[in-house]
This record gives C-alpha cells, structure tokens and sequence, in this order.
C-alpha cells in the first residue's frame, strides 16, 4: 500500500522525536521540524545537530548539519523555518544553482590546477557540473547568523580540490552568492 509523502514525513517527525528525546533536554515540542522537512535523524555533535534527509531539487540525500548553541538541543524556529523553505524550494532552484556552479567552475578552476582533463575537464554544458561534484551537505547557521546576506549553505565533495571541496552560500532570497571551501561559511 502506498504512504502519501505526508505520511511518509510524518513518520519521519516520529523518528526524529524519538532521537532527539533518547538525548535528552528537551522536549516533543521542542525538536518538531516543519512538516515538509524532518531528517531520519538528528543528533548532536560537537556544537550541531547532524542528520540526513532528501531535498527534492537537489535530487539527492542530503546531510544536515544545523548549528546549535552549546546549551541548545534543539533547532530554533528561525532555522525550523529556513529548513522548511529550503525543502519548498523549485526543481528550477536546481538549475540556477547549476548555472551558478558551471559558471564559477569555468571562471575559476578549468584549466587552472594540475593533472589537466582528467581533474578539471571541459564542460560542454551546464549540466556536466553534476558529475565532478557529490554529497551534497546542508548547512544552515546560528539564528542570529542567519540574515540577508546569509541564509544557508550547501557543501559538495568535488573532483578538482578533494581535500576542502566546495561551498555556496545562499541569501534571503534563496540564490547563490558566493563560492568558497567547504567551512568557509560556518
């Protein structure tokens, strides 16, 4: 019998509650995340909560990482809410994204590292990005980091720089901003 995606996230709330209250220090009311949004689990470590969910137009499991006071153990109604945005996000946010990677990529890295096609090959359109990046990670900021210029971020594994990968930072109005290394951001 087949769940509606209601159901299927409403479970997932289910889990969520009941690894966040195995925890303990705080309450069901206290770790509810929007309905279109609620990671398998969410656990602390260190100064985050770390889960894994799926993000439509990302096309992808993401990981989640939100940031937390080092009292707090749960998530904010401010990051509640970018989250329950981010997951509401259009299949076209893919694309924008797309552009705004190829277009950084083609700038900035063809052609500019070692180890020639190989590392760093031509792209012959758009698209292509996707194959030289993976594990998308999200990363959504203290609440009061959270502003104009910085809403959330979305970190990739990518074949020309291994070691730090790559980082957008997205603003209030959900478009990507600005490139750096995976951490640059938060």
């Amino acid at each position: 019998m087949l769940q509606s995606v209601s159901q299927l996230h409403q479970r997932y709330i289910c889990v969520l509650a009941l690894s966040v209250l195995a925890i303990g220090g705080c309450s069901e009311r206290d770790i509810l995340m929007p309905d279109d949004f609620a990671p398998a689990s969410l656990v602390v470590d260190g100064n985050s909560l770390v889960g894994n969910g799926r993000i439509a137009w990302l096309n992808d499991s993401v990981e989640v990482i939100v940031a937390r006071d080092s009292d707090a153990a749960n998530v904010s109604p401010l990051q509640r809410k970018v989250l329950g945005s981010l997951v509401k996000l259009p299949i076209s946010k893919r694309t924008q994204l797309e552009k705004f990677l190829a277009s950084h990529y083609q700038a900035e890295v063809f052609g500019t590292l070692s180890g020639g096609e190989a590392v760093t090959p031509k792209l012959s359109n758009s698209s292509e990005i996707w194959r030289l990046i993976r594990s998308p990670v999200v990363c959504v900021p203290l609440s009061e980091d959270i502003d104009e210029d910085c809403k959330f971020s979305i970190g990739f594994e990518c074949n020309w720089d291994p070691e730090h990968g790559i980082e957008i930072r997205f603003d209030s109005n959900d478009a990507p901003v600005e490139v750096g290394s995976q951490g640059d951001f938060f």
